[in-house]
């Protein structure tokens, strides 16, 4: 019986409509142990089981320069604990990952495929974060690589007009166009330059206005990429773990 890993979320889509197999950790793993007897002395070797503890994911080569990669991120809401890994930045780099062992610094690594990009895991309470028990497991399964163009343009009249010598009042509008927000968006806005003392040694400015934010391009590129032709959310509720699907 195999342990799948947490990375074992997001899969591409194949052409047929098949996922990709899930990596996995075997569930225990045998130790065979052996000495080197000194002069006059015989070896008798040993071997041991020992269960399946957790899995590390890393970047770099195994056994040379290897980076341990941490959640992305993890929060804490309304007592839930939930963990997301986000890997999309680092496919142009080997990752592997290394299944660990109770009891034994002997462990076992394979080479994360580059369909593998993002898994989050929700825990009830640290409690059952603890004892490996999720309540809803989520992935972006499909192809995460996207292109999407956006341009966007602002266009303004202004003037200013002295109503008294040591009084000046401006206005104008701005309109502003971006390529995925269609409709006007007219932004007045106006202001005052005010000298009160003859001296003119004293200034008084005040000024006000309507502003549009711009469409965020990223905020549009992640609708394209989770339009469900691209990628699609999927949901297990009550997942195994660290395999989701051993539970649901």
């Amino acid at each position: 019986m195999l342990k799948h890993l947490l990375l074992a979320c997001a899969v591409a889509v194949l052409a047929q409509a098949q996922t990709a197999s899930p990596l996995s950790c075997p569930e225990t793993l045998k130790v065979v142990e052996t000495a080197t007897p000194p002069e006059g002395w015989k070896a008798a070797g040993s071997q041991s089981e020992h269960p399946f503890q957790r899995v590390s994911i890393y970047n770099g080569t195994p056994g040379g320069q290897e980076y341990d990669l941490a959640p992305d991120g993890e929060k804490n809401i309304a007592g839930k604990t939930i963990q997301t890994w986000n890997l999309k930045d680092y496919r142009t780099m080997n990752l592997f990952l290394r299944c660990r062992y109770h009891d034994t610094s002997a462990t076992l690594f394979m080479d994360v495929p580059a369909s593998y990009t993002t898994c989050t895991f929700t825990f009830a309470s640290l409690a059952a974060y603890a004892a490996g028990t999720p309540t809803t497991f989520t992935r972006n399964a499909g192809d995460p690589d996207v292109a999407v163009s956006q341009v966007q343009a602002g266009v303004y009249v202004q003037d200013d007009f002295r109503a008294r010598k040591e009084l000046t009042i401006s206005g104008g509008v701005r309109q502003e166009f971006q390529s995925h927000v269609g409709g006007f968006h007219l932004a007045p806005r106006g202001g005052i330059v005010w000298s009160p003392f003859k001296n003119g040694k004293t200034t008084i400015r005040g000024g006000a206005g309507v502003f549009f934010d711009w469409f965020d391009a990223q905020a549009y590129e992640q609708s394209v990429q989770l339009d469900g032709t691209h990628q699609r959310i999927e949901t297990i509720v009550q997942p195994g773990y660290p395999d989701p699907a051993l539970g649901g």
